[in-house]
This record gives C-alpha cells, structure tokens and sequence, in this order.
C-alpha cells in the first residue's frame, strides 16, 4: 500500500484530560491497580479515503472521547533462593466515539496485558534473564490494534564484590513485536503492519564510584542493522 499524503494541519481544538490511579499494596506486592483516563477533544491522526481518486489521506483532527480503563496486579515473588519471578497482569477496556465526516464512529475493545520475568542466580555471580511481554488487542484513536508481544533473554553479572555489573540482553528475539492495526470504518476497510528495530541486541557496563554514584556505558544494535550491515 502507497504511502497516504498528508493535508495541511487544521486548526485543532485544546485536548482535556481526566484520569486518577488506585494502587493497594500489601507487603510490596501490587494486589490491585485501577487506571482511568477520559480525554475529550483529543488529537489523532484521521484517515479518509476518496473513492473516486482511490487515495487514502491522512491528518490530525480532534477525536470527541476516548476512555481507557486498566485494572492490573503484579508484584516480585522468590521461588526459591537462586529463582526470583517478577508478573504483572492486567485486563484493559478501550472506547473511542467521534464524528468523522458528519459520521458517527464508535469503537469499542477489550484486551489483557501481561509481563513475565524470571531471574536465576548462577555460580560465578552470573544471572540469566528471560522475559516476555504480551499486548491484547486494543483501540489507539481510530486504529485497532491487533495483538503483539516479545521474549527477552539476558545475561548478567556482578564484579569486584558487586560494585561493578555487566550486562548483555536480547530484547523480542522471535521478532514478534511491532504495530499491528486496522481502520474498519466508512468506506476505510484497512490493514496496517508496522516494523521496527525492535529486535535488540545490548551491552551495558555499570560502576558504583564513591559516594554511591554509579557510571552507565551501553551499547546497542539491532538484527537489522547488522543485516544491512553484512550485505
């Protein structure tokens, strides 16, 4: 699908929002969080779609409501003394009404989210890292967002009497993340996938100097790069 071209920005009215968090926790574990956000008049990319000319365009407009609801919990659990597990899950409500050429537009979805990660202690003062990540389906403006997630893998380990940390982390390696949406409204009856680097290599080095301050050095590359790289 071509690139759609863009019009002249409107003149676009100020956006409103309204939202408050409720957390309980009991002994640092999050049992329960609630999350509510209320946006009037807010700014997001609008797509139309002219039959005639076949082209799609797109510009920013103001969106009448949007809500979305997040109720999730999650806390840091020891399974044993070499196997730390930190989750967190969550169950979403996203709905959005607008007028969009004089039309009436009312998305509504339900999704969960889900966060998993796990810590081994191995000899050596080594730790293995591996962890995941699971987005449900949801709404973002007029889009509708289908579900995405990643799987992490990393390796760590504490030097000079845990004053320094080395660190190598793989982020989504089955390349499983990325911005998968549709635009099913009027005469719109649109897929969209959009890649992006998130397949990612790092390294990073910290040091505690005197006085508890700590120095980061990092260095990072993505799958991509390095293809393009080696081609």
């Amino acid at each position: 699908m071509p690139i759609p071209p863009c019009r002249a920005i409107p003149i676009l009215a100020p956006a409103l929002a309204r939202s408050f968090v409720l957390n309980y926790l009991h002994r640092g574990f999050q049992v329960l969080s609630l999350s509510y956000l209320l946006e009037t008049d807010v700014v997001n990319n609008v797509a139309s779609q002219n039959d005639q000319t076949k082209v799609t365009t797109i510009r920013p407009l103001n969106l009448d409501r949007a809500l979305t609801l997040i109720l999730s919990s999650g806390g840091h659990t020891d399974l044993a003394k070499w196997w730390g597990m930190d989750n967190q899950v969550g169950a979403t409500y996203g709905e959005v009404q607008t007028l969009v050429a004089g039309q009436a537009v009312h998305l509504r979805q339900v999704g969960a989210l889900a966060t998993s990660n796990y810590t081994f202690t191995l000899p050596r003062h080594y730790q293995l890292l591996v962890g995941g990540e699971y987005n449900g389906p949801s709404v973002n403006g007029l889009f509708t967002l289908r579900a995405s997630g990643a799987f992490s893998l990393g390796l760590r380990q504490q030097l000079w009497q845990n004053k320094a940390t080395l660190r190598l982390k793989g982020r989504d390696l089955f390349y499983t993340d990325g911005w998968f949406s549709s635009l099913h409204y009027q005469n719109l009856h649109t897929d969209w996938v959009n890649r992006y680097g998130s397949r990612r290599l790092a390294l990073s080095f910290t040091y505690k100097l005197a006085g508890g301050k700590t120095h980061n050095a990092h260095s990072t590359s993505s799958a991509d790069e390095e293809g393009r790289a080696g081609q």
